[in-house]
């Protein structure tokens, strides 16, 4: 037996509206709704690609986790950005 979330109060309707096809009874909660676009960006929601291979097992860090500094950077240097932009912490 499990449960599951039926309405969330974290993410934006264009986040939620991707996991839906998983939690098809997940419903966003109004305080949810009409926020504002996000300094910075001109999109709430993209995805990134490149050609950086993950590191892992096995490749000598001693551990089982997958790892990808490339992104890690990538998504410093966004935080930075969206703080310059002024998004609040």
């Amino acid at each position: 037996e499990h449960a599951a979330l039926t309405a969330q109060r974290r993410m934006r309707p264009e986040v939620s509206a991707l996991v839906k096809h998983i939690y098809p009874f997940l419903q966003d909660h109004p305080s949810c709704q009409d926020r504002g676009p996000v300094p910075g960006v001109r999109e709430p929601v993209f995805f990134v690609q490149h050609t950086r291979a993950e590191g892992g097992p096995g490749d000598g860090a001693g551990t089982r986790s997958r790892t990808n500094p490339h992104e890690a950077a990538f998504l410093a240097g966004l935080a930075k950005w969206l703080l310059r932009h002024g998004l609040a912490p």
